[in-house]
């Protein structure tokens, strides 16, 4: 700096150290516009709650913090569906490390940002996958911000796991890739990143991701002819993934097996529309809006919006067209697989896909190839955006004449959008929103083109640089602000412990004192379809219904829940109970399942008591074998069905002796303790009986009574039986998941060995 002259500003020094720093820079960047998009979640006064984030995944976080801040390990869920496996549905996260975030710090902060953390590292994954295929520093600093802050990855916010599938996707490629290219501690390496995603519990997506590295590899192979060494160590780390995975994994498909899924696991419900391409990059078009102001596509509820705007659209096509790398022809492919797969059933011939790929099971929801499309489409743009730059002369954005024409283009293109869409108009349209937003679209797209002239034309480097930043703003802003409430907060304290016993008389659950309430089916209908126009309002009324996850919260035992893999036989028989919408469910059923509280015929967020109810553990003599289920779930679900006198056992390990015809039975249940893995009791009666627990059968709960084993049998259709001798006898069951154990017993082999292999193993020069 000469005498006299003027320091450099601050934002000056700023845009200078990011240019000699450019990764620090950009995470700097990233970060800052996650906090400002989502200020009152990072600082704890707000929280997000909507649609499954807070009624799902917040109850299976707290049921997971409660149980390893009381020293458990949450393998069963007591409290939803009757009983139900906690750990093996995979989605909660159990066994994924940084989960334990949520443990040392308090909720719901800790959640919200860990959802942030994980598009933070998803961020800057991306940008590191970019700059290893050569991409400059704004291509990549573009594919970072755009993979975070576009609408397939923002609704993802929705699901606690898909941000951290997500945001480990770029890091599981790039890992890959050097994995098979240079072999050594990259296998290891690129294990444990795999391994991390894979206990994220979003199969679709973690398919997706091994779809894609297949692709590449297969790429890479062709161009290098090196298959022995590029497949053998591919394999290799799918090998030690298995391994490092299985003590999630070996549970996990013991209950796939065992649920309801397994006969017709896939659906065409949730495929976006034929016309659905056009939300790409206008977003209104063919929008239903709710009560509360939020909106959803018609047909599709899964993925709140998938906009990605057009100027995404635009680089994407100049990265087919204009860039000479021969990857783009891979990453092309897979985005438009992603986009007409996502059509689903809309599709012809994706029937025929799906019965004769078994593969496809796993893919629940067509919509969900979006995010099969979605990192691809990001690529492609940025690749596009590297084509332009490294030839200002091509791609018309440097010539104002070729700009103004590809701004009208695009502006043609909206309006013969607008005008299809009007003339094929429905009744749920709102056309003043759809008109604004789509103009407001249009708008942005024509300043991000300007910017990136201006970016192009500009010789001094900060200027450049500053004008790189104000573009990557304008494209976060218009990810955040495309949609109306896209992911709207509520004030913390709306996830607060207990807040049911404030406004209910329920006397509290204790291991000595368990029951469950009962939502009627008129209820769930008006809960599912809610009116209520303010977003507090409706969430504090399913708290107080205590709807799917949400009885998590306060310790609720119910008889319903939010599985996602509940057990055949149990929802067998909630699917029949749910069923009578028009009559009330026969009292017996609902005694025997000891439902103390039901919703009120008044309210749907009020309770009525019902004085019948059962104790979880009962004792009968009266002993009916039946191993036809269509048969035992008809009985139980009968008028006349009494829990109280019969009992409908799968198989009868031993037939109880004869009685005189004047017998009378008695019976006596004492000292019962219901825990989260453990049920024990005292019984006691004057012949051979049989001890019903009225919770969900599974075969790794195991019995002993005075202290032998003894068979758990399957009664009631989907529900637990012990035979007992006459006299007193003392039960004891516990849950034993001996899937979890192997897994866990090859899950620590594994890691050992690749630990040992860390110090053999050294890495080779990279291949470029």
């Amino acid at each position: 700096m000469t005498e006299g002259s003027q320091p450099p500003s601050l934002l000056a020094r700023l845009l200078a150290w990011g240019q000699a720093h450019p990764a620090s820079a950009f995470g700097a960047f990233l970060a800052l516009a996650l906090i400002l998009t989502h200020q009152g979640v990072f600082f704890g006064t707000k929280a997000l709650f909507f649609r499954d984030y807070g009624v799902l995944g917040y109850g299976f976080v707290d049921y997971y913090r409660d149980s390893i801040l009381a020293g458990e390990l949450p393998l069963w869920n007591p409290y939803s569906d009757c009983g139900a496996p906690f750990l093996a549905q995979w989605g909660t996260m159990v066994l994924y490390p940084p989960s334990l975030l949520m443990v040392l710090f308090p909720m719901p902060w800790s959640l919200g940002f860990f959802c942030l953390l994980h598009f933070w590292i998803g961020g800057m994954g991306m940008r590191k996958l970019a700059v290893d295929l050569k991409l400059g520093g704004f291509a990549a600093a573009l594919a970072g911000t755009l993979y975070i802050f576009n609408g397939a990855t923002l609704s993802g916010l929705m699901w606690p796991n898909y941000t951290v599938v997500l945001g480990l996707l770029p890091w599981v490629l790039w890992s890959l890739r050097h994995a098979w290219i240079s072999g050594g501690r990259w296998i290891l390496g690129a294990a444990v990143t795999s391994t991390l995603q894979m206990l994220s519990g979003v199969p679709e997506v973690i398919l997706f991701t091994w779809f894609i590295a297949l692709l590449w590899l297969l790429a890479a192979w062709w161009h290098s002819g090196k298959p022995m060494n590029y497949f053998g160590r591919f394999t290799g780390v799918i090998v030690l993934v298995s391994g490092l995975s299985a003590a999630q994994l070996l549970p996990f498909f013991q209950t796939l097996e065992l649920s309801y899924r397994t006969a017709g696991f896939t659906t065409n419900n949730w495929s976006i529309p034929l016309w659905g391409w056009v939300n790409l990059f206008v977003p209104m078009i063919r929008q239903i809006m709710t009560h509360q102001g939020t909106f959803f596509q018609q047909g599709q509820e899964f993925i709140s919006t998938y906009y990605c705007g057009a100027t995404v659209l635009v680089l994407a096509l100049f990265g087919v067209w204009k860039s000479g790398r021969k990857l783009r022809w891979l990453w092309a492919g897979v985005a438009l697989l992603g986009l007409v797969l996502a059509m689903g059933g809309n599709l012809p011939g994706y029937e025929t896909l799906r019965a004769n790929i078994p593969v496809w099971s796993l893919i629940r929801f067509p919509v969900k190839f979006l995010y099969l499309a979605m990192p691809a489409l990001i690529l492609l743009a940025a690749f596009g955006w590297q084509a332009v730059s490294d030839d200002r002369s091509i791609g018309g954005l440097r010539e104002g004449k070729r700009l103004g024409q590809i701004i009208g283009g695009v502006a043609a293109l909206m309006l013969v959008v607008l005008g299809i869409a009007w003339a094929n108009k429905s009744g749920y349209d709102n056309w003043p929103v759809i008109k604004s937003n789509t103009l407001v679209r249009f708008f942005v797209f024509a300043g991000a083109m300007v910017l990136l002239r201006f970016i192009l034309l500009e010789g001094d480097a900060l200027r450049r640089r500053g004008l790189q930043l104000a573009l990557l703003a304008l494209l976060v802003g218009d990810a955040c602000l495309h949609y109306p409430k896209l992911n709207p907060t509520l004030p913390a304290r709306v996830f607060e412990a207990n807040v049911i016993r404030e406004h209910q008389q329920f006397p509290e659950v204790t291991p000595e004192n368990f029951y469950r309430v009962f939502i009627t089916p008129k209820a769930e209908g008006v809960l599912l379809m809610s009116t209520i126009p303010e977003f507090e309002s409706e969430f504090f009324g399913r708290r107080m219904a205590l709807w799917s996850n949400l009885n998590l919260l306060d310790g609720m035992p119910k008889v319903n829940g939010s599985s996602t893999l509940p057990l055949k036989w149990q929802k067998e028989l909630e699917d029949k109970i749910y069923a009578m919408t028009n009559t009330p469910p026969p009292a017996g059923i609902l005694d025997f399942l000891g439902a103390r509280y039901e919703t009120s015929a008044k309210s749907a967020v009020e309770w009525s008591p019902r004085t019948n109810a059962l104790p979880l553990v009962t004792v009968l003599q009266e002993m009916q074998e039946e191993d036809d289920h269509e048969k035992v779930l008809k009985k139980i679900t009968a008028n006349d069905f009494d829990a109280r006198t019969e009992v409908w056992l799968s198989t009868m390990p031993m037939v109880p002796p004869p009685l005189p015809t004047n017998f009378e039975f008695k019976a006596s249940i004492s000292d019962l303790v219901v825990k989260r893995h453990e049920i024990t009791f005292t019984a006691e009666a004057n012949t051979y009986a049989a001890a019903v627990i009225a919770q969900s059968w599974h075969p790794a709960w195991q019995a002993t009574v005075n202290g032998k084993l003894a068979e758990v049998i399957r009664a009631n259709h989907a529900f637990q039986a012990v035979q007992i001798p006459e006299g007193k006898s003392v039960i004891r069951l516990r849950y034993v998941d001996h899937e979890f154990i192997k897994g866990a017993k090859l899950s620590f082999a594994t890691a050992l060995a690749m630990l040992i292999a860390c110090f053999f193993w050294r890495p080779k020069r990279n291949a470029t």
